[in-house]
């Protein structure tokens, strides 16, 4: 196989996987996978609240956390399958549990809720944060359209290997189409003078059959689709080589 030939067989090859990386970050806002939860910081946990997110509708909006009518049930039983089953009926929650399945283990028989003054703290910057990007961008981040937000949120308290306090978040949005929610994760650390941000993710998800439908499904379809390419390119190169072969053979050697 002559140089020129291999090289553009590994190029149509890795066409696809491109192209999938790129397709998959457009729909979902990450290349290959979710992006891991932002918990490896966390040493130990101590106080978790689950909350519900809601507008209000004063001269500005403003995201204020309410406890969640759910949430005794929540708290009844520390299994990772009970709690998924909390929002059985609403799928659109399922991933804000990812940092408390990481965090399982960490998690004591019996926590407190996360402290209200922190919980004020919290609901102010993910107000400034969506007031910032809908000045920016003219849209909400988190779904809000001025009459029914109905967003929910883990808050978890915890220390880090050093004992700094720190406060780790979980937000799902309101729908932003079709089926598609937002997800985003903060870690702060807290301090004396308030919520000190430390890191931050987000990345989108669907809850109506296009769970997954990224990279991993991608890749092999957009290499099925370039197979026939592949293969007619892999003949195209091949005829010249052959033809030089067969004049090679009719030479007369005298």
């Amino acid at each position: 196989m002559n140089k020129q030939r291999l090289t553009l067989m590994i190029a149509l090859l890795i066409l696809p996987l491109i192209l999938a990386a790129l397709a998959s970050y457009s729909i979902w806002g990450y290349f290959i996978a979710p992006p891991a939860p932002l918990t490896d910081g966390m040493a130990s946990v101590s106080n978790m609240s689950l909350v519900s997110l809601r507008e209000e509708l004063t001269d500005k909006v403003r995201i204020r956390t309410t406890m969640d009518n759910a949430n005794d049930y929540y708290f009844s039983a520390f299994d990772v399958d009970t709690m998924h089953h909390l929002y059985a009926n609403s799928a659109n929650d399922y991933q804000i549990f990812r940092g408390v399945d990481a965090l399982y283990e960490q998690i004591p028989a019996s926590v407190e809720q996360v402290d209200p003054q922190e919980q004020a703290a919290f609901s102010d910057f993910l107000t400034e944060q969506q007031d910032a990007y809908a000045a920016q961008t003219g849209e909400s981040f988190l779904g809000c359209n001025g009459t029914d937000f109905r967003g929910h949120a883990v808050l978890m308290e915890g220390y880090d290997a050093n004992g700094q306090p720190l406060l780790y978040a979980t937000v799902s949005s309101n729908q932003l189409h079709n089926d598609d929610y937002r997800l985003l994760e903060y870690v702060f650390a807290q301090t004396n003078d308030g919520l000190e941000l430390l890191k931050s993710q987000q990345f989108i998800y669907h809850v109506a059959g296009m769970e997954g439908f990224d990279f991993r499904i991608l890749w092999p379809l957009f290499t099925l689709a370039m197979l026939p390419f592949i293969l007619a390119a892999w003949w195209l190169t091949r005829r010249p080589q052959n033809k030089r072969k067969r004049d090679e053979s009719h030479l007369v050697v005298g």
